[in-house]
């Protein structure tokens, strides 16, 4: 579990405080530990990953389908540690479906065609 001064020290710059109350519920879902897979679905530049990386030595994967932000989560998480960031379609994923401990897709399914398909 994230205690509460480290969650703060993460989310320092955030404003938007539903915003900060989603990062602690992921937190608590999640629970980060060493050595755990956890995969962001639709991962944007980063966020959850480099969050996950300040505390824990998880295996970190994330998946994106704009290549610049593609670009730009690469430059964020995978030079802080082990981490991969593919560029890839919701519907069409890289990975097998047990290849993680935990995963997060976080205000990803509200802009999908088909979100009852991504989810499977």
């Amino acid at each position: 579990m994230l205690d509460e001064r480290t969650l703060e020290r993460l989310t320092r710059n955030e404003a938007d405080m539903a915003f900060k109350r989603r990062v602690r519920t992921i937190f608590e879902w999640i629970a980060p530990a060493d050595g755990m897979r956890v995969y962001d679905c639709g991962c944007g530049r980063g966020f959850y990953l480099h969050m996950i990386r300040a505390v824990a030595e998880a295996r970190l994967f994330g998946l994106e389908l704009d290549p610049d932000v593609v670009f730009k989560a690469r430059r964020n998480v995978v030079a802080s540690g082990e981490a991969r960031v593919v560029r890839a379609d919701i519907y069409h994923q890289p990975w097998p479906d047990t290849a993680f401990d935990a995963a997060i897709i976080s205000e990803v399914l509200e802009h999908l065609d088909d979100d009852v398909r991504a989810l499977r």
